[in-house]
């Protein structure tokens, strides 16, 4: 349809002497990382006898780690739409194929059941740490909020700072060194898309710069990128 107009408009013979880029786009998210910090911290569950001090952000029900003392690698991360369309996602409770709920995050009273950002650090040899975040309110901006989650195109950005739940990596006592972080956003559709295993939950058109890596130098319990 669209090559029988162009021929209409401008003619057979100019046709085939004319070079037409049609450019399809959609959603692209991209990640965006900093704020690097290493804590020390103490995890409990949510509940009246939770010991003073403790972090009890939800990430123990979440599931991205167990009661007790865990030395951690915090960092934000940014999830930009840079695409020409909005994600669009919705209310939670009318999305039950995306999301469960959840008791510890009465924002949205859901998180996602995916493992939609996932991290790694690594140094090369024979350490490789993962970490991941089940949101439970993706948004970046209006008219998006946590009964109606979505990230606005041309720049919406979806904001993840440090100290959110799970908003970190395990590291335990790693020796000093240099490592190599890495974090993925949309992580199970990038997967899908580029091993054709598992299913596309949201759609891109280009999966290619869903990740980006930084280079960490880390000492005691400070860390720098390098």
């Amino acid at each position: 349809m669209v090559i029988s107009y162009i021929k209409d408009l401008i003619g057979e013979k100019s046709l085939n002497a004319t070079v037409i880029w049609v450019i399809v786009m959609g959603v692209n998210l991209i990640p965006q990382v900093d704020g690097f910090e290493i804590w020390d911290e103490n995890f409990s569950r949510q509940h009246p006898g939770a010991p003073t001090g403790a972090t009890v952000d939800g990430s123990v029900e979440d599931g991205c780690i167990r009661e007790g003392q865990h030395r951690v690698l915090r960092f934000n991360l940014y999830c930009i739409n840079i695409g020409d369309k909005p994600l669009v996602i919705g209310n939670p409770q009318d999305r039950l194929d995306l999301f469960e709920p959840s008791a510890v995050h009465p924002e949205s009273g859901y998180i996602m059941k995916d493992k939609f950002n996932v991290y790694t650090l690594r140094n090369g040899r024979d350490i490789e740490l993962k970490g991941y975040k089940r949101p439970w309110c993706l948004i970046g901006g209006a008219p998006f909020h946590c009964r109606n989650q979505g990230i606005p195109a041309n720049g919406g950005e979806d904001q993840y700072p440090n100290g959110l739940a799970c908003q970190f990596i395990v590291i335990g006592r790693i020796p000093d060194g240099d490592y190599t972080f890495e974090a993925i956003t949309n992580a199970t559709s990038v997967r899908a898309a580029k091993e054709k295993t598992g299913k596309i939950i949201f759609e891109e058109y280009n999966y290619d710069d869903n990740s980006v890596t930084v280079s960490l130098r880390i000492e005691g319990n400070r860390v720098r990128p390098i």
